[in-house]
């Protein structure tokens, strides 16, 4: 359960970055306009980051059962991940961005999809939308995932991505009408560095862990 809310925590904490990324296209797509809309078209989102948490936590089953030193390896590089994820909220280094560049290729064969569903008003487009949206190239995303994958479940990782997803849910529903104002106050330097030190503190303590158990192993 902690590692469920931890999840949905990280969630909170990269409100800002969600704003960015995704924020800014429901509201510029017309989203924003209706409650409903907003609220499936996130949903839609979070599907996605569950199904690719389920992709990705079987690909880390397997991995670990044919090589069990993988898995301390991998939470190695997610904590690692977290830490330049911490950088990036606090504007010291933005390396963490060059992680978008891998799916870039897949992202210009949905985007098209993703516009022209956008457009539409019915239900079902809007959840598409989102699903659709939920592949955009994301860093953010793409380091909470690999922590999640670290969990080497499918179910495990999937429920993880899902709560980690829902935390950023107040940033990007709330945008639909005071997206300027969150994003001015999460911006502001001291709650920048404050949610920066929090992550960082807890990627040491994920990292600090995982190196017991390869020294123990």
């Amino acid at each position: 359960m902690p590692e469920f809310i931890t999840a949905f925590v990280l969630g909170l904490v990269g409100a800002g970055h969600c704003i960015a990324m995704c924020g800014g296209l429901a509201i510029a797509s017309g989203i924003s306009s209706r409650f409903s809309h907003a609220l499936l078209y996130s949903l839609g989102r979070v599907t996605s980051y569950a199904i690719i948490g389920f992709v990705v936590g079987t690909a880390g089953f397997w991995l670990t059962a044919s090589f069990k030193p993988f898995l301390l390896l991998l939470k190695i590089f997610s904590a690692l991940l977290l830490i330049f994820l911490a950088f990036y909220i606090a504007k010291w280094n933005f390396a963490i961005t060059k992680i978008e560049k891998i799916s870039t290729k897949l992202w210009s064969k949905l985007a098209p999809t993703a516009h022209s569903l956008i457009k539409e008003q019915s239900y079902l487009a809007r959840f598409a939308a989102g699903a659709v949206w939920g592949w955009l190239p994301c860093g953010l995303v793409y380091s909470v995932l690999t922590w999640a994958a670290a969990s080497a479940s499918p179910f495990k990782s999937a429920a993880l991505m899902f709560c980690f997803g829902l935390g950023t849910w107040p940033a990007l529903l709330l945008s639909a009408s005071i997206s300027q104002q969150m994003h001015h106050f999460l911006n502001q330097k001291p709650v920048r560095n404050t949610l920066a030190i929090s992550l960082i503190l807890f990627a040491i303590y994920m990292l600090a862990t995982a190196v017991l158990q390869l020294n123990i192993s």
